[in-house]
């Protein structure tokens, strides 16, 4: 039981996480820690339209379009070679 609750309250608490990162009610360097495990596994082994979301989930609340959920964005161009870096792939 407890395992079902972490698995579907981690990916639901990166929204508030990255809006409370962002108004200054939380380190931004925590968040980033925290959640650094989450955005490396969708952009692992992510499709597009998860990662896009949860992408999307954390900028709903949020006041700035540089926060945390941009980890995610972030930690998938750096599994793209050079070359095929381009507006399209983000």
């Amino acid at each position: 039981m407890a395992l079902a609750v972490l698995l579907v309250g981690y990916p639901l608490s990166f929204g508030p996480a990255c809006w409370l990162a962002d108004r200054g009610l939380i380190p931004k360097t925590v968040a980033i820690q925290a959640y650094y495990p989450l955005a490396f596994a969708l952009a692992h082994s992510g499709s597009d339209w998860i990662c896009n979301a949860m992408t999307d989930y954390g900028k709903w609340g949020s006041n700035k379009q540089n926060g945390v959920e941009m980890m995610i964005l972030l930690e998938r161009v750096k599994m793209l070679p050079r070359a095929d870096i381009s507006d399209e792939s983000l």
